[in-house]
């Protein structure tokens, strides 16, 4: 541990930062009560803007630079028809709070409040080949989805991209830079 984790200059740091923290989520609780706030999902839409290393060890081993993958954006009813349908009875509104993190998803919503742009969820395959799941942006596509977001960009994986390309409707999806 850091030897200067203790002193009292970072203790006052964690101690403020903590505030901060309650303060938003009392805030962001309350605000979400209110059906006519409305956040808008920012996400980098285009590779030169993606910095792979905020995956940090949630990375897909496969994720290792902007070669490995491409951007789709695709309709939010296409993305969870495709989806294991477990994502459809946990990704509701009345659930947003209950069935994921609440620090991230504060996270999320304090990002997108300051307009600062998000890394689309990344896109992989179950085990047995047949469903796609989110491997990481579960939380960033939980707020997307509660704010009814239409389109959602995503990363699909080279290796995944013919197989999810055959299973979309291509009308309900576009190829992003």
């Amino acid at each position: 541990m850091d030897k200067d984790y203790f002193s009292i200059e970072n203790q006052i740091i964690r101690r403020e930062k903590s505030i901060l923290h309650e303060k938003n989520k009392k805030r962001f609780k309350e605000l979400l009560k209110n059906s006519d706030y409305n956040l808008i999902p920012k996400w980098h839409l285009c590779k030169n803007e993606i910095d792979l290393s905020y995956l940090r060890s949630h990375r897909h081993i496969e994720l290792v630079d902007n070669d490995c993958y491409n951007l789709y954006s695709i309709n939010r009813d296409e993305l969870f028809r495709i989806l294991d349908q477990s994502y459809t009875r946990v990704f509701t509104k009345s659930k947003i709070w209950k069935s994921h993190n609440e620090d991230k998803i504060i996270r999320v919503l304090n990002d997108w409040e300051n307009d600062t742009k998000l890394i689309p969820p990344v896109i992989i395959l179950n085990l047995s080949d047949t469903k796609f799941l989110i491997q990481d942006g579960n939380h960033r596509l939980a707020v997307a989805n509660y704010f009814d977001s239409k389109e959602i960009p995503v990363i699909i994986l080279n290796s995944v991209e013919d197989r999810f390309l055959a299973t979309v409707k291509l009308d309900k999806v576009k190829k992003l830079n």
